[in-house]
């Protein structure tokens, strides 16, 4: 799961957290109506009682910028998609790392990614 890092979620807990103070604000994009991603959002809304907004897109790479151009804040699109680099953390003046433009949350599986380590699994997250 991917979070817009503009907001200020670190984690499931945080994201059910901000999603019942902000009502209707919270929208999820897709990669199309009864995807993986689509099931495992609306999983996530039904368990955990979140009602964040289901925006359906017509492919991985539509999503990707959908959450990168904000008309997305949440998303559970694949680490190959999202995590090559770019708009994770950026490199700023001498060095230091900067937040870039979208933060992991979970991986949509039942154990830790080799991938993201420092991700707690889905089902670890709540």
């Amino acid at each position: 799961m991917v979070v817009s890092a503009r907001l200020p979620i670190r984690s499931i807990q945080e994201l059910v957290q901000y999603d019942r103070a902000h009502p209707g604000q919270l929208n999820w994009g897709h990669f199309g109506i009864g995807s993986s991603s689509h099931l495992f959002m609306a999983q996530v809304n039904e368990k955990l009682g979140a009602r964040i907004v289901d925006v359906p897109y017509q492919g991985g790479g539509p999503a990707l910028n959908g959450l990168l151009g904000d008309q997305v804040q949440v998303s559970s699109l694949s680490y190959s998609l999202v995590g090559r680099g770019r708009g994770l953390e950026r490199g700023g003046q001498g060095g230091e790392r900067q937040p870039g433009l979208r933060r992991f949350l979970s991986p949509s599986v039942r154990r830790r990614s080799c991938a993201r380590s420092a991700s707690p699994s889905a089902s670890s997250a709540g």
